[in-house]
């Protein structure tokens, strides 16, 4: 169950990634800001997604530093979910081994 854990969470930090890009990335942290009646929706939530999302427009003037950030974090927890629930599913299965 440990194993399945951790391998289904580095599959679920892809698609994360990949709709912050898109822009498409949608979180309960958002309120309404404005006066006179003049709304905006503001993001409040400080998640990697929504952070790639908002510093999309830096990169048509060549800040990659921004952006850098939250894409290595991302990079970063995807390899170490994937790489321990690799190594914990064959650990289990040489025991599993061991015992038969």
């Amino acid at each position: 169950m440990i194993v399945h854990f951790c391998l289904d969470l580095g599959k679920v930090l892809s698609p994360i990634g990949q709709l912050g890009v898109l822009a498409a990335y949608l979180n309960p942290g958002s309120a309404e800001a404005g006066m006179n009646n003049d709304f905006e929706f503001v993001n409040t939530a400080h998640d990697w997604g929504s952070m790639i999302s908002d510093h999309l427009p830096d990169l048509k003037f060549g800040h990659f530093g921004s952006i850098m950030v939250p894409v290595f974090a991302i990079v970063y927890a995807l390899l170490a979910f994937s790489l321990l629930g690799e190594g914990l599913r064959r650990r289990f299965n040489a025991i599993q081994k061991n015992e038969c």
